[in-house]
């Protein structure tokens, strides 16, 4: 029988294995960059749900949603064009 202690030392050991954000760390980027969970997950284009899911332990996130995660919470400008706020994307140079 695997209970939920042993179930959450099996995800923590999974996401640590696969190098993937634990629930600490995106809690913590959340709180860094001044956004709650609905406003993330509108950015992200992801259900409030499936994030409060990653946040609760009972889902893992995909290698590509973690990726996604990662560009977000470390590019002020990522977060700015997932909110419209960038007109042009293409070819657009940072100064």
């Amino acid at each position: 029988m695997i209970t939920e202690k042993v179930d959450a030392q099996i995800q923590a050991a999974l996401r640590s294995h696969l190098q993937l954000l634990a629930p600490p760390e995106i809690r913590e980027a959340l709180a860094r960059v001044g956004m709650t969970q609905k406003e993330a997950a509108q950015r992200l284009g992801i259900a409030e749900a499936t994030l409060s899911r990653w946040l609760n332990e009972t889902q893992i996130q995909s290698r590509a949603m973690d990726n996604l995660l990662r560009v977000f919470f470390a590019f002020p400008r990522v977060r700015k064009a997932l909110n419209g706020e960038l007109q042009h994307i293409a070819g657009d140079v940072e100064e």
